[in-house]
């Protein structure tokens, strides 16, 4: 995100990206410094797919893969909301300015770079207000390597055994009825087999 000669003073972030709270780290460029604070999101509402939204930078810059198209819906409700960059308590009207984002999709695919999105809502008690942003899509990589998954737990072990339990008690139940139900009973059965 930033030039080369950007540095870290001080990380308050390191070691807490999977514990929700706010953040702050402090870059240096020369003599100029500047606090960034990085907000760490238990779950974004509803967002399906959430793991491509990679990071929201400023409350308002998306970053997110390049093959995951969002929806309008999705970044006003369930990432600006979230982030606190819009309010959703309230009924607006939606009116769109600039989407660079949406209209440059080919086939499900945005070529990389950086998209304008700039919008207008207007609440129902008369306030206005403006919104403009960018969002920037990324192309992940391929991770390289083998997936490896962990051993299986009692239940998907019962779960693997469990057709096997049921043939064998249909099996039993058939072997029941036929032998020791019926008409002939149990008694003739055994005479015929041990006498």
């Amino acid at each position: 995100m930033y030039e080369a000669d950007v540095f870290i003073e001080t990380d308050g972030y390191t070691g807490y990206g999977n514990i929700p709270g706010e953040y702050t780290v402090t870059l240096t460029q020369g003599f100029n410094t500047k606090d960034i604070t990085i907000i760490v999101v238990e779950k974004w509402n509803n967002l399906e797919r959430s793991n491509d939204v990679l990071y929201i930078a400023d409350y308002k810059e998306i970053y997110v893969s390049n093959d995951r198209m969002l929806t309008l819906y999705e970044i006003i409700y369930y990432i600006y909301d979230v982030t606190g960059y819009v309010e959703t308590d309230y009924q607006f009207r939606y009116e769109e300015l600039i989407d660079d984002y949406h209209y440059n999709f080919v086939s499900g695919i945005i070529p990389e770079g950086s998209y304008e999105f700039t919008f207008r809502l207007t609440y129902y008690s008369g306030l206005q207000a403006t919104y403009s942003t960018t969002i920037h899509a990324v192309e992940l990589q391929e991770l390289a390597g083998i997936v490896l998954e962990p051993p299986p737990s009692t239940t998907d072990k019962f779960m693997s055994a469990f057709p096997w339990l049921l043939g064998g008690g249909f099996i039993s139940y058939l072997v029941y009825l036929k032998f020791f139900k019926g008409k002939r009973g149990l008694n003739i059965w055994w005479k015929k087999y041990w006498y």
